[in-house]
Parts: C-alpha cells; sequence; structure tokens
C-alpha cells in the first residue's frame, strides 16, 4: 500500500527526509517508527536509462 503523509518540518529537518523519500511505517511498544528506505546508489547510465526528458523533474 502506498500512501503520502507529510510529517511537520522539525521532524523532516531532524531525520534528513526529504519530498518524495520512501520510508516504511511501523509500531513498536506504542510508537510509530519511521523508517527511511535506503536510496538505490544508481551509476551514470542507470539514471540515464530512467530519464524521461518529458517529465519536469524537481
Amino acid at each position: 500500500m502506498v500512501w503520502g503523509v507529510r510529517p511537520p518540518s522539525a521532524i523532516t529537518l531532524e531525520t534528513n527526509l526529504h519530498a518524495d523519500q520512501e520510508v516504511t511505517l511501523g509500531v513498536e511498544a506504542g510508537r510509530v517508527i519511521v523508517e527511511p528506505v535506503p536510496a538505490d546508489h544508481l551509476t551514470l547510465s542507470e539514471r540515464l536509462d530512467r530519464f524521461d526528458p518529458l517529465i519536469v523533474y524537481p
């Protein structure tokens, strides 16, 4: 399941989260745990393969 959540800016600054970053949500001992999903480290050729000139990238 995919949903969008906008955390308060204090949380994003403290955790170094950014827009469109994938995270996992969990619950431990009654607390909500947000963990970033590690970003793919793509080579330049892999990035170029994924590039679509018709999309406006942020």
